[in-house]
């Protein structure tokens, strides 16, 4: 890889809005795991990248370990060896324990695509994050959910308020104790997806009636920063049990005030069974319609 794209600066270059598109030169995974979870749970995933080129594909991984406080000072790259060859798909499984051994836990994955000349190259990606049936016993299966690669234009912008493009929507979020085996619980993941901005944001809950009931602000969530909410309806909201609730994330402010960059906000969620740990992803999405007129005029 004979250099790294900076995010910042190809996020000024476009307009969002083209999320249906998963083809991507950057492409997040939102959410990658190697870490114990809840009801005797351990949870790892595997990476599918496919090189849809005519040319040899060089990809570029990059690790952001969750945490607030982001990761922009301290990067963690790895580069891979072998190109990926046209139409092939490069198959990483457990790619946190594999590729980055020393970093127990989950965050999110940001993959890079560059020709040999170091030119941009769109990559296709998608995950699997899955726990073991039995921990002690791998030859009964597993279960899990897909996680997407989400394409770099796919990000929360406020300078497109009047656009609808400053917000996403995460619905169908349920809420319940752990004792409720029959129910579920949600978590909800942010990235600041800037290297050098970090973002304020704003989170509106909504009722299945349409009613406010909820509002919460996240402060100082830096700079490449991955950041997870378990069971964020009681966390944030105080609500220890309820269903059918949407919220909707949006950055109030983010600093500095004037960026040379703007900032770039991603965010996801799932909801998981408190019996068996079974999850469902719950992708973010705007709240308006592809502009399908700049695609198909």
């Amino acid at each position: 890889m004979k250099k790294f794209i900076i995010i910042a600066a190809i996020l000024a270059l476009a307009l969002p809005g083209f999320a249906l598109f998963r083809a991507g030169d950057i492409v997040f995974i939102l959410a990658a795991a190697n870490v114990e979870g809840a009801n005797n749970t351990y949870w790892n995933t595997d990476v599918w990248v496919t090189n849809p080129n005519a040319a040899d594909l060089y990809l570029t991984i990059e690790y952001l370990p969750s945490g607030q406080a982001g990761n922009a000072v301290n990067r963690i790259y790895l580069n891979w060896l072998n190109p990926i060859k046209p139409q092939e798909t490069l198959y990483i499984p457990n790619i946190l324990a594999n590729q980055f051994p020393t970093y127990l836990g989950f965050g999110a994955i940001i993959l890079y695509g560059e020709f040999i000349d170091g030119t941009a190259a769109n990559l296709l990606a998608q995950s699997r994050t899955y726990t073991p049936m039995d921990t002690t016993d791998l030859s009964k299966g597993n279960y899990g959910q897909s996680v997407p690669g989400t394409p770099w234009y796919y990000y929360v912008d406020p300078e497109y308020a009047s656009d609808k493009y400053d917000a996403h929507w995460i619905i169908g979020l349920d809420q319940a104790p752990l004792s409720a085996t029959d129910k579920y619980r949600s978590n909800v993941g942010f990235i600041n997806g800037s290297q050098s901005t970090t973002l304020n944001l704003k989170l509106d809950l909504y009722d299945g009636t349409g009613a406010k009931v909820g509002e919460k602000l996240v402060e100082a969530l830096g700079p490449l920063a991955h950041m997870q909410v378990n069971g964020i309806l009681d966390t944030y909201f105080g609500i220890s049990e309820g269903t059918n609730y949407a919220l909707k994330v949006t950055i109030s402010s983010s600093t500095p005030a004037n960026p040379t960059f703007p900032p770039a906000l991603f965010v996801y969620g799932s909801k998981a069974s408190n019996g068996t740990g079974d999850p469902t992803y719950l992708e973010a999405t705007y709240s308006v319609p592809l502009p399908y007129a700049c695609v198909w005029p």
